[in-house]
């Protein structure tokens, strides 16, 4: 803004100082005064944009308020926390005390931890020597760590754990038993973890729970060996009954034909058929009990997750087909030398060791193959067991063909006998093949039902829990600082609700944004009464008087074009400070030396006479109905330069005398004998008085009330003032508190401090060092430190 358009404060060839606040009756000079006008302008100048185009009452001011809208305000945070610190602090100390009552409240529970070791590899001691026992053999393996896991969290074996407790460590399990279970790390240890208010209870739990699923495995293990043994009786009866049926036959055949023996070819013939189904059944369990072992190993490769690119089991290539092709011949050429030599023979025992590194090298390349693949540690050594399997069943295959073969052949020989010497080598064989099953499943019964009583479970205790001394919760430092930290955050969330949620205005953020008007001047929150009103303080500097000669400043700044001479002081509601701020901007300006006057308009609730202590028999009614003139009706004050029009007495109806012609005719006229004229008008809502009036003057200024008025209402007042298309100053924020963030970094207690010091000449300047002076005679000011 042009320094050189702005219109000095006096009129009627005042000069510059009388427009600094010095009055040309010989009011004294007030060098905060031009400092404050000199900060004010620049202030304007940085954070406002008012529009150039002043003409008249052709339109309103615009405003654009330059404050940042990016990033993170701190000043407003810090604002709000101000004013917001009760409820903060209620917040706070609600979370800070919910904190402490917790761990006063809160009873201590301990922790043990016990530990068992499960087996989850070795083979089943059934066996798999006979044919259909593989079942039992799978069911045993089959349950992996996570398994296991699961069966030691689950339900049937808490509740039998409790069961072996004393009936007073139950009770402190009724309503809080946690039990937790963990591997540790790839290893076949697991710990159970259980949590009581008791440390005793809590260690006796743990150790309830795994003495409880020892036993559980060990039962579980027992279950099998007598589903195996049971399995076994029943398969003893299958073949008793065969072989009974194939003797009573053979028995039959031998009355029949009367033929009780064959010749020595015959029965050499019968016995190698019978050694090759014999060697056949055997090779047949071996089989299905491996493709078990490997099904099981294979859903055991399922539930571990992959982390690497490896095989899942083996793929066959012509060079190990090869190998397998060479085992079957050397196995078929076994049996055949098994017909002319003893299997101490050097024949056999050749065979027999060129057959063992034949299946030695297939083993190898079903190794080569898996570690051929970049390896994962977690999976490598399962997929190394099921090459191993895979091989040895694909070898098992070679013998199955091998026998086959040789089945075959004594089958082929044995059929060339003559027909009743062939029937009675086919009974006999049968008959001597089923004594051979019946024998070896009466030993295999005996063996399962030695083994039951000697049966071991899948797992074994490996630590036992003991008593813990020092309970792991409630944490008493984690719990506090939790609170508290809580509370700080709540506390500052709160707040910020708060504030967002209530309409109030407390800062000029809130009233740019409410009003979208520039905020012109802070009036300070004064307690004591007969301070609030410069009538009762008069000329002595104080902080009040400095703001109000703030305000006047401003209003003179807000003038491109003309000079204000007249402004309406108005408000959105009523208690907002109004009628007060109106005397005191008009006691300002008349001790800066200018001819003021100040009309009281509000003619439905008056208050100027009152303030102003001054009677209200004649004011501003008796002049527009004929009943008194101008002259008449202005009164003197006890501030120089300083006229008041009062009220006078209410009219029934204020709205339509404030429309007459006469009304219009008597403000023109006091406009046009004064340098300044304040009128005070009612409040905006819900009257119309004040946008009347404010087409009659050269600018609007609207009152707001810090920390009462409202956001909704004040917007709606100002765009009542805008739709009119007169010019609106701005707004002035009244009520201020000393630390209020809205006066910024010069603060009213500031202020106090700088007004407290009086000059000991008793001219009603400051002390302070830098206090300017007034030099008399050519009216030029002049630095004089305080002696």
């Amino acid at each position: 803004m042009d320094k050189s358009s702005l219109v000095p404060l006096g009129s009627n060839g005042a000069s510059s100082d009388s427009g600094n606040g010095v009055s040309a009756q010989g009011v004294q000079s007030n060098g905060a005064t031009e400092a404050l006008a000199a900060f004010s302008e620049n202030a304007l100048a940085a954070d406002w944009r008012v529009n150039d185009q002043f003409s008249g009452n052709a339109g309103p001011a615009k405003y654009t308020n330059e404050e940042p809208t990016n990033g993170f305000d701190f000043q407003q945070l810090l604002a709000v926390m101000r004013r917001r610190w009760p409820i903060m602090l209620a917040a706070f100390l609600l979370s800070t005390g919910v904190g402490i009552t917790i761990n006063l409240l809160a009873k201590p529970v301990y922790q043990a931890s016990a530990t068992v070791e499960v087996d989850t590899g070795p083979a089943s001691s059934i066996g798999p020597d006979i044919a259909g026992l593989e079942g039992f053999v799978q069911s045993k393996q089959s349950r992996s760590i996570d398994t296991q896991v699961e069966i030691l969290r689950g339900g049937p074996i808490r509740a039998e754990a409790k069961k072996r407790l004393t009936q007073d460590q139950a009770k402190f399990l009724q309503g809080f038993a946690p039990v937790t279970v963990e591997q540790r790390n790839d290893s076949n240890l697991l710990d159970v973890v259980t949590r009581s208010y008791n440390p005793e209870v809590a260690a006796a739990f743990a150790n309830a729970i795994c003495d409880q699923y020892i036993d559980f495995s060990r039962q579980k293990n027992q279950n099998n060996s007598l589903g195996a043994i049971e399995y076994v009786k029943g398969q003893i009866e299958t073949v008793k009954k065969q072989l009974a049926g194939k003797q009573n036959e053979l028995k039959e055949f031998k009355q029949k034909t009367g033929i009780f023996m064959i010749s020595e070819t015959g029965t050499a013939l019968a016995g190698n058929l019978a050694q090759a189904q014999s060697a056949l059944q055997q090779v047949e369990a071996e089989r299905a009990a491996s493709e078990a072992q490997l099904k099981n190993m294979r859903a055991q490769l399922a539930t571990i997750p992959s982390s690497k690119v490896v095989p899942d089991g083996i793929t066959r290539n012509p060079a190990f087909d090869a190998l397998q092709t060479q085992l079957t011949q050397l196995e078929i050429q076994r049996s055949a030398a098994l017909q002319e030599y003893v299997p101490e023979s050097f024949k056999v025992r050749s065979l027999d060791a060129d057959i063992k590194a034949t299946r030695g090298k297939m083993q190898r390349m079903a190794q080569n193959i898996v570690s051929g693949y970049k390896p994962d540690p977690v999976r490598e050594p399962l997929l190394q067991s099921i090459a191993t399997m895979q091989s040895q069943v694909w070898a098992t295959d070679a013998r199955v063909t091998a026998l086959n073969g040789q089945l075959s052949e004594a089958k082929k020989a044995l059929s060339q006998l003559p027909e009743q010497e062939f029937q009675f080598s086919q009974l006999t064989t049968d008959v001597t093949v089923l004594q051979q099953s019946y024998q070896q499943l009466v030993a295999k019964q005996k063996s399962l039902e030695i083994g039951v009583g000697g049966q071991v479970a899948d797992a074994r205790m490996v630590f036992e829990a003991s008593p813990s001394s020092s309970p792991v919760a409630p944490d008493k430092k984690r719990t506090l600082l939790y609170s508290v930290m809580l509370g700080l955050l709540g506390a500052v969330a709160l707040a910020m609700l708060v504030d967002a949620l209530d309409n109030r205005i407390y800062n000029d953020a809130d009233a740019t944004r409410a009003t979208s008007l520039p905020v012109l001047a802070h009036i300070p929150y004064i307690k004591n009464t007969l301070e609030q009103s410069l009538v009762n303080t008069g000329d002595r500097v104080t902080p009040l008087l400095e703001s109000f000669r703030m305000l006047r400043a401003n209003i003179a700044f807000s003038a491109a074009d003309k000079p204000i001479r007249a402004i309406v002081v108005t408000s959105s509601v009523p208690n907002e400070g109004k009628s007060n701020s109106a005397l005191n901007l008009a006691i300002a300006t008349a001790l800066g030396g200018e001819r003021t006057v100040l009309i009281d308009l509000d003619l439905r609730r008056p208050t100027q006479h009152k303030l102003s202590n001054l009677p209200n028999a004649i004011g501003f009614t008796n002049v527009i109905s004929g009943q008194a003139t101008l002259e008449e009706a202005l009164q003197e004050t006890d501030t120089p330069g300083l006229r008041v029009l009062t009220s006078g007495p209410v009219p029934p109806n204020p709205f339509r005398l404030l429309n007459s012609q006469s009304a219009r005719q008597t403000i023109l006229k006091v406009i046009e004998t004064a340098d300044f004229v304040v009128v005070d008008t009612p409040p905006m809502l819900g009257l119309a008085d004040a946008r009347l009036i404010s087409s009659l003057v050269d600018g609007t200024l609207m009152i707001i009330s810090c920390q009462e008025t409202g956001r909704r209402e004040a917007g709606r007042a100002s765009d009542l003032l805008l739709q009119t298309g007169n010019e609106v100053l701005g707004t002035v924020l009244t009520k201020v508190p000393a630390s209020n963030d809205a006066y910024g970094y010069y603060s009213y207690q500031h202020y106090d401090r700088y007004f407290s010091e009086e000059d000991t000449s008793g001219n009603g300047l400051s002390t302070h060092e830098d206090a300017p002076a007034l030099e008399e005679g050519n009216g030029k000011k002049r630095r004089s430190k305080s002696k």
